[in-house]
């Protein structure tokens, strides 16, 4: 810890004033606790390479340079002086401090700040004199931006999620990674509250799944969904879908079917009918008025399966009955 000598000082904005004391080095960090710097000028800008020399004297109390930064940028700050002793802070836009250093180490007054930037937006280095006396500071700035998220990246199934296309919901819907929903929806700019006409906007069915050949997220609809097999990564039917199939019995994929009748009469959707579950123990022959269904898509055609066979209804064919 270095102490300065007998200095009187005023601090706007925050932090106590003080008159002819002597003041320890630790004790200025405490005007990082403040919500904002004021009476500060404002230099303009600073980007990344760039360094830019000011004078500094005590009035106003701060010099202040902006740069932008995006998420996860990492900025690197050094604040350096021939004839000074530079206090730092980096703010955000909403005056909170996020960063602030004295001295960078015990062998030097100049400041060094290292900080990730959490959200993108316009920041601020604000710098002063320790003890408020002329000084002239240069200032540096470094920015390492991270590796570009891709937002529609994955491995399995898991790893993906169905969201809104845009800012209202009558424009569709997209897949996107689970971990990327904010960013994504960051991206789209939408206003808050949101205003959308009242349009009917027809069911929308379909799964986020991961498409292994291209590692990314993709929307298919169920009746595309290869499902279920001994594959590696297999995919699920959507809710009220189920995975149907004689060719599971030998670790294939099977197709989805959308469930219906039942206690709650599911109707079929796109012209479909709705058969009776031929995997399941209800028969509707025999008492079960309320056995669940599927919805086939074999057209008019009336199956008439040989003895020992019955009808595949997701394969349009006729099986050899389950042994």
């Amino acid at each position: 810890m270095k102490i300065h000598g007998l200095i009187a000082f005023t601090l706007i904005g925050g932090a106590a004033a003080c008159t002819s004391v002597n003041v320890a080095k630790d004790e200025v960090s405490a005007e990082a606790t403040g919500e904002a710097l004021t009476s500060v000028t404002n230099l303009g800008t600073i980007t990344s390479g760039q360094s830019k020399t000011f004078k500094y004297d005590s009035t106003p109390t701060y010099r202040a340079l902006s740069f932008a930064a995006k998420a996860n940028d990492k900025a690197s700050i050094d604040v350096k002086s021939s004839d000074g002793d530079a206090v730092t802070w980096l703010i955000d836009s909403k005056d909170k401090i996020i960063g602030f250093n004295d001295d960078a180490n015990r062998n030097t007054f100049n400041s060094h700040i290292d900080a990730t930037i959490a959200t993108a937006g316009t920041y601020r280095i604000v710098v002063r004199e320790y003890a408020y006396t002329k000084a002239t500071f240069t200032a540096s700035l470094t920015i390492k931006s991270a590796a570009p998220v891709d937002m529609y990246a994955c491995s399995v199934d898991a790893d993906c999620v169905k969201v809104e296309k845009g800012c209202c919901s009558y424009l569709g819907n997209i897949a996107v990674n689970t971990s990327s929903t904010a960013a994504y929806k960051a991206t789209l700019g939408c206003s808050t509250p949101q205003i959308c006409p009242m349009i009917m906007v027809r069911p929308d069915y379909s799964a986020a799944l991961c498409n292994t050949g291209t590692k990314k997220c993709e929307l298919v609809q169920p009746a595309n969904i290869a499902c279920g097999g001994r594959t590696i990564n297999p995919h699920a039917c959507p809710d009220n879908y189920l995975c149907m199939g004689d060719t599971q019995m030998v670790d294939a994929t099977g197709k989805c079917m959308q469930q219906c009748g039942g206690f709650a009469n599911f109707q079929c959707n796109d012209g479909t009918s709705c058969v009776d579950n031929w995997t399941d123990s209800c028969d509707p022959n025999k008492g079960g008025a309320d056995c669940g269904g599927v919805c086939h898509s074999c057209g008019d055609v009336k199956f008439k399966c040989a003895a020992g066979y019955h009808v595949d209804w997701a394969n349009c064919t006729c099986s050899r009955d389950f042994q």
